[in-house]
């Protein structure tokens, strides 16, 4: 499923902050085409992780308590205790892999970056999914 998401936002970024082209012109410019290129670059990251980064994350848990049978009082209970755990998390890893895959991988490789980025990221979700919530601690009958 993250595939064709990924692939959508991707190409939405980079058509809402395009890279200043390349050309004979642009590149005797020098130093106001790389501050062009970083400032889109930028754009695109900080865009992801204020955007797309916090709502990925509340619904990787809000998806995951479906799949384990959770009420949906318990899905928010995990919710307030979890989320600022693992968007912390994202905001250790994720800025950095985006700065590299916004800034030197193609838009056609930017997903199977991202999904090789994504294997310790999931292992790190799944462990803050998977700590015991207090709230949580009873059986549904």
């Amino acid at each position: 499923m993250f595939g064709p998401v990924a692939y959508r936002w991707y190409s939405l970024l980079d058509c809402r902050f395009p890279l200043p082209p390349v050309s004979l012109a642009s590149s005797m410019a020098g130093a106001s085409n790389s501050a062009a290129k970083l400032l889109a670059i930028g754009k695109r990251v900080a865009v992801d992780q204020i955007v797309f980064a916090p709502v990925a994350i509340g619904a990787f848990f809000t998806v995951m308590g479906a799949m384990e049978g959770r009420r949906m009082d318990d899905i928010r209970a995990s919710l307030r205790a979890k989320y600022s755990k693992a968007l912390a998390g994202n905001y250790a890893l994720w800025p950095w892999a985006q700065l590299v895959n916004f800034s030197v991988v193609p838009l056609i490789y930017r997903v199977p970056f991202a999904s090789l980025v994504s294997v310790s990221w999931n292992v790190y979700l799944s462990r803050v999914n998977s700590r015991r919530t207090p709230t949580l601690d009873h059986t549904h009958g």
